[in-house]
């Protein structure tokens, strides 16, 4: 895994976990609960993550959430988003 800086590095380290297979409600379950939101089905286009994630939340902070790097579960039609540790 190439060096990255501490928010990057679990974004990174997800990534490749889901690259493996792990499915990513194994691994929402490994994190507090507030660090790995999930969303009702796929939000496109591009902006579409962070409509959704700030319908979700009114008061969400968007910087602190990895919106350009969800990731989309097809077999539980949900999104997930990481939060900026």
């Amino acid at each position: 895994m190439p060096a990255e800086n501490k928010r990057n590095a679990i974004r990174v380290m997800v990534r490749e976990l889901v690259n493996k297979g792990v499915p990513l409600a194994d691994i929402r379950a490994l994190l507090p609960a507030r660090m790995f939101r999930v969303l009702p089905g796929q939000p496109t286009p591009a902006g579409a993550v962070r409509d959704a994630l700030a319908a979700a939340d009114p008061a969400v902070q968007m910087p602190r959430w990895f919106t350009d790097h969800a990731w989309y579960d097809q077999a539980s039609d949900q999104t997930y988003v990481l939060y900026k540790m």
